[in-house]
């Protein structure tokens, strides 16, 4: 028997807010280890959720090509909308429930 060493490519996708290219890195192979994140790559893993929070947060309340396309004081401007939102979608659930109990249903 012959032993045959197959190596295997790893492709790591990469992309940072503001930035519109893909950094792409070709690995020879895995990473080390038993497939249990080490400190290094788990606070690499940790950053990169963090972003994807933070983008689709960005995408969901601010406008195209947020902070060229609006004024400087636009992000409090959102944060107090959104709170008055949250604010009047809370009012319309705590009275709903209150008709409701005192119809004698809730």
């Amino acid at each position: 028997t012959s032993d045959t060493n197959i190596e295997k490519s790893y492709l790591v996708y990469s992309i940072l807010p503001g930035e519109t290219k893909v950094k792409r890195k070709f690995f020879n192979s895995a990473p080390a280890g038993d497939g249990a994140p080490s400190g290094r790559r788990r606070n690499w893993f940790q950053y990169h959720i963090i972003l994807s929070i933070k983008r689709v947060l960005y995408d969901l309340f601010l406008p195209i090509d947020y902070p060229h396309s609006v004024g400087r004081e636009y992000m409090a401007y959102q944060v107090c909308d959104s709170l008055q939102g949250l604010c009047s979608y809370l009012r319309g659930v705590i009275s709903t429930s209150a008709v409701l109990t005192a119809a004698g249903v809730g």
